[in-house]
């Protein structure tokens, strides 16, 4: 195998059900065999590395991959000449309670690091928001508008990712609390992107390295 720098491992598991249809495609590959995958593809999310920064995060559903890395780098991992003392602040929507993904895991922050983490939900089937309706994601935004723009404004870091279609609420949202406090908010957002201080991501996965080896296992059920 040809060295190549920078590349990560990982193995994939195939189980393979006699009842299904698929089966056949998985066969085409062997056991043991490796596999390359080029990468990535479209923008990348990557997390600053200054330790004080302030990181507002907003997701959807699988969109909460990329934070928990984040997050993991700030509370759980041991880095060499990185120690996170900043803010890193959670927003999650989805459908309902038990939708919450690695929600024990950031309770657990929530409890050991109460001045670096906050953490809100949204759950559209059980929660109202002021106006009586569902509540999404944008409408927790809105809640906390006047301490996002301030945060922002100091500096901030905000990130979106998860389905495509929740960024128009969100952006209406953003746009209306802007004007609430005079601001133009298509100004706004172009110097944050500038800046770097603004990142919309559509896929719950990124990587930095350019290729990953992977390690294949094909068992049966």
């Amino acid at each position: 195998m040809i060295p190549i720098p920078n590349f990560q491992m990982f193995v994939v598991l195939f189980v393979l059900f006699t009842i299904c249809h698929c089966d056949s495609y998985c066969f085409i590959f062997h056991n043991f065999g490796v596999l390359f995958f080029p990468g990535p593809s479209g923008k990348i999310m990557l997390l600053p590395e200054h330790p004080k920064a302030t990181h507002i995060m907003v997701a959807t559903g699988t969109g909460i991959a990329p934070y928990r890395a984040f997050l993991r780098r700030m509370f759980m991992e041991d880095i060499p000449n990185y120690k996170f003392s900043g803010l890193s602040w959670l927003f999650l929507g989805v459908a309902n309670s038990d939708s919450l993904l690695y929600h024990d895991e950031f309770a657990q922050y929530l409890k050991k690091f109460p001045d670096h983490f906050r953490y809100d939900i949204a759950l559209s089937r059980e929660q109202r928001n002021k106006n009586g309706g569902k509540m999404y994601v944008q409408d927790k935004i809105e809640e906390y508008g006047d301490e996002l723009f301030q945060l922002l404004d100091e500096g901030a870091h905000m990130y979106f990712c998860g389905l495509k279609g929740m960024m128009p609420g969100i952006q209406e949202t953003l746009k209306r609390v802007a004007e609430q406090k005079g601001i133009n908010w298509e100004e706004k957002l172009s110097t944050l992107k500038k800046n770097k201080c603004m990142a919309i991501n559509y896929t719950w996965f990124t990587y930095k390295n350019n290729i990953c080896q992977v390690y294949i296992y094909i068992g049966n059920w």
